[in-house]
């Protein structure tokens, strides 16, 4: 009966382990989550910036043009304003990338999340047959406890009428000698 109560304490800790693992993993995806939405912002921000210059940068084209500057100074001018472009698109390329590696890390916790549900509720359902069992192992002690109390009185009955039955002989023994 105390390996069943062990059994029992086991699958409580077991079961807050698991409950606090579910927890630290749920946490983590949150701060994931937050990270990502931060990071969707900012390459949303980095995208209208990014079309912001493009406009820029096709005004002064357009400007240039009209205006009939010499072809070198309008390539130094486009080459001014690609160099912050490619910085921009480089930022942007690595925060896809950030996402990207954010978004594998939510799939790999809500998985790890599902694997240990599914491990809680195999140990609770193991937990409620051995809870069944121990009830059945119960209901038998009772049982025969009260077999055994019913057999003790049928003893002590016996008991006493054979001690009556002795000492009936005895006296008749007496009277005979």
């Amino acid at each position: 009966m105390q390996k069943e109560c062990v059994i029992i304490q086991q699958h409580e800790e077991m079961k807050t382990f698991l409950n606090n693992r579910i927890e630290a993993q749920q946490k983590k995806l949150r701060e994931t989550l937050l990270n990502y939405r931060k990071t969707q912002v900012e390459a949303s921000e980095l995208c209208k910036e990014k079309e912001n210059l493009l406009t820029d940068i096709h005004m002064l084209q357009k400007s240039l043009r009209s205006k009939f500057i010499p072809l070198e100074h309008s390539e130094e001018k486009q080459n001014e304003f690609n160099v912050p472009l490619n910085k921009l698109k480089n930022q942007l390329a690595e925060q896809i990338r950030q996402c990207s590696i954010f978004q594998e890390e939510a799939k790999s916790n809500r998985k790890q999340t599902k694997e240990l549900r599914k491990q809680l509720n195999g140990k609770e359902e193991a937990l409620n047959g051995k809870a069944v069992e121990l009830s059945k192992v119960r209901a038998d002690n009772e049982a025969m406890h009260s077999t055994i109390t019913e057999l003790k009185q049928v003893q002590t009955l016996l008991e006493t009428g054979l001690a009556n039955s002795e000492t009936k002989m005895m006296d008749k023994d007496k009277v005979l000698l």
